[in-house]
């Protein structure tokens, strides 16, 4: 622990030091975050194939206002920091309310970083839940997915299950159109 941050580090990827508990700006790297995303499966792993959450951003990015584009792509980039708490887990107040509060201090900080506006603009909520549903449907062999997701508003996106390198250059290459813009 350092005498001027809160919390421990984390090793990153590119060999620098995170403090999960104490974010900054100037620390947060866009490849760093297409590097994790892509690494990561969504739904805890518990998918037909690996799926990344780096794809469900990108699908997430086309489904809103280009307005909106960019914010939907990096809507999980937290994730990249500190992982992902499953939804049920989540929910529970004494588990959920201090990884939550984590969660937002840092999309805070990724906003700032990207200049992206924060809270989430709803136009991004909504496409998170419509890709969802749609992942539900695709890629979940489960009797409960209809009692998990509302059917009607899914999004028409094809899940296509990259690997991680093809994720992570996918994203990339979105946050380079989308950063222009």
């Amino acid at each position: 622990m350092s005498e001027d941050r809160i919390g421990f580090s984390q090793h990153i990827v590119h060999g620098r030091k995170f403090y999960p508990c104490d974010p900054r700006p100037d620390e947060v790297f866009i490849e760093d975050i297409a590097h994790a995303l892509a690494n990561q499966c969504r739904f805890n792993g518990h998918t037909d194939c690996f799926y990344s959450v780096a794809e469900h951003c990108w699908h997430c990015s086309y489904q809103v206002p280009q307005e909106d584009a960019l914010e939907a792509l990096l809507h999980d980039a937290a994730e990249a920091y500190l992982g992902d708490l499953i939804r049920p887990l989540k929910m529970l107040p004494e588990v959920g309310g201090p990884y939550i509060k984590l969660e937002q201090q840092l999309e805070a900080v990724i906003a700032e970083r990207f200049k992206l506006r924060y809270p989430w603009p709803e136009s991004v909520k909504r496409a998170d839940e419509a890709v969802i549903t749609a992942e539900m449907e695709q890629i979940i062999e489960s009797p409960m997915k209809g009692d998990l997701h509302d059917a009607s508003v899914m999004a028409d996106v094809e899940i296509q299950c990259w690997l991680p390198a093809r994720a992570r250059r996918r994203f990339l290459d979105r946050y380079e159109v989308l950063s222009r813009v």
